[in-house]
């Protein structure tokens, strides 16, 4: 199966990846950072024969965001 769209939609306070197949069945995967969803759909962008499992997707959606890091001197 091949991923042929990819959107990254902010609703509320949460951003969603939705994906849509070939074949006509789509996805929506939901994160708490605008950051987590576009490099979810940057992934998806490479065109996975396959979404992850469901535990996998859940476990990259609570990844904490990361934190600017300050200059070094």
């Amino acid at each position: 199966m091949n991923w042929t769209s990819t959107a990254v939609v902010r609703k509320q306070k949460q951003w969603t990846v939705q994906v849509e197949s070939s074949a006509g069945e789509s996805a929506e995967l939901t994160y708490a950072s605008e950051a987590q969803a576009r490099y979810f759909a940057a992934v998806l962008e490479l065109r996975p024969s396959m979404l992850p499992k469901a535990a996998i997707t859940k476990r990259l959606a609570e990844l904490p965001k990361a934190r600017p890091s300050a200059p070094r001197p």
